[in-house]
C-alpha cells in the first residue's frame, strides 16, 4: 500500500535509495528493518544510525525508537540521559503518547526528588490525556499516594476509572483492583458520583459507559476481570 515492492530485496533497495535521498519516513522504515532483521542482517547500530537521520528530519517515531534503544541498552550502550533527551525530542513534533509515558517512567525512577516526581506527574498527565491506560493508572496511584502531586482520593478515582475504560482485556487488573478497593473505603457516595462525572468528561464517549459507572452503591464493576 506504500508503493514498496513485495520482494524483500527490492523493498530494501527501494527504501535505502529513498533514505539516502533524505526521506525521513524511508530512513525510519530502514532503521526498523535493521532493528528487526527484516530482509537485512540484524544490526542495532545501523538501526540507530538511520533512526538518528530520520529524527533530524523531524520524524517523531524515529526519535522514540532511538530513545527506546538507549533506555533498554539493546545492542547499544544503555544511557538513560540520552533516552530522556530523545523521548523529549519525540514530543516536540507531536503529542507522542508513548514517549510521554516513558518520560514519566524515567523521571519517576530517577533520583526521586520532589522536582523530578513533579516532572514525572506532568508527563503521565499528558499521556493519560492522550488515552494511555498505563499513564492513567500511574496518575491514579500518584493521587492516592500524594506522589508528585497533592494527595486527592477523588482525583485518584477519576484517573482509575479512566484507566479502566482505556485498558484492554490483556492488561493485568490486580493493581487497579487493589487501588479501587482502597479508594472505596475512603470515598463518600457524593465523592464517588463526582469522580464518575469527571471521568466521563475525560473519556468523552459513551462506549466505556459500563466502566465509568463502575462505582455504584459502594460496589465496583471491574470490566475484564
Amino acid at each position: 500500500g506504500d508503493g514498496i515492492p513485495r520482494d524483500t530485496a527490492e523493498a530494501v533497495n527501494w527504501r535505502r535509495k529513498a533514505a539516502e535521498r533524505g526521506d525521513a519516513e524511508a530512513q525510519l522504515r530502514l532503521g526498523m528493518m535493521y532493528a528487526r532483521g527484516d530482509g537485512v542482517p540484524w544490526d542495532i547500530k545501523l538501526a540507530a544510525t538511520w533512526f538518528g537521520h530520520a529524527m533530524y528530519g523531524n520524524n517523531a517515531e524515529a526519535a522514540y525508537q532511538l530513545a527506546r534503544l538507549h533506555e533498554t541498552g539493546e545492542g547499544i550502550e544503555q544511557n538513560e540521559a540520552m533516552a530522556r533527551k530523545y523521548y523529549e525530542w519525540a514530543t516536540m513534533y507531536r503529542p507522542h503518547v508513548l514517549a510521554q509515558y516513558r518520560l514519566g517512567m524515567l523521571y519517576s525512577r530517577g533520583r526521586r526528588t520532589s522536582e523530578e516526581q513533579a516532572v514525572a506527574t506532568s508527563w503521565f498527565r499528558k499521556a493519560a490525556a492522550g488515552r494511555h491506560a498505563g499513564a492513567a493508572l500511574e496518575m491514579a496511584d500518584r493521587y492516592a499516594r500524594g506522589t508528585g502531586v497533592d494527595k486527592d482520593p477523588v482525583q485518584a478515582c477519576v484517573f482509575l476509572l479512566l484507566h479502566m475504560a482505556l485498558r484492554d482485556e490483556k492488561t493485568p487488573a490486580a493493581k487497579a483492583k487493589k487501588l479501587m478497593d482502597d479508594l472505596e473505603r475512603q470515598l463518600t457516595p457524593e465523592q464517588r458520583a463526582q469522580a464518575r462525572q469527571q471521568a466521563a468528561v475525560l473519556i468523552q464517549c459513551q462506549e466505556p459507559r459500563r466502566q465509568v459507572q463502575g462505582l455504584r452503591h459502594g460496589a465496583v464493576v471491574h470490566a475484564g476481570d
